[in-house]
């Protein structure tokens, strides 16, 4: 299985400037990913340093990480008092 960074650097870069995925909505879970935008502490802090192709290869993983967040949570299959003697 790969990492989502091996992922996205195999992706092609384009020529446009990725904008910002920046909602002006921060707020920091436990892993300090932005429940807004999804991107790390680190890639916000790195933004406006990175290129183009770093850039892409971070909205990659913002739209990975948004996916896992809005997948509904798996139930378990045992009822409550099922396993009970």
């Amino acid at each position: 299985m790969t990492s989502d960074k091996q992922d996205a650097d195999h992706r092609e870069p384009t020529t446009a400037t990725p904008s910002s995925p920046c909602v002006r909505n921060c707020c920091l879970d436990h892993d300090d990913v932005c429940l807004g935008c999804f991107r790390t502490l680190e890639e916000i802090r790195g933004w406006l340093a990175s290129d183009n192709t770093e850039k892409e290869n971070i909205l990659y993983r913002c739209a990975i990480r948004r996916q896992a967040r809005r997948r509904p949570p798996q139930r378990s299959r045992l009822k409550k008092g099922a396993d009970a003697p």
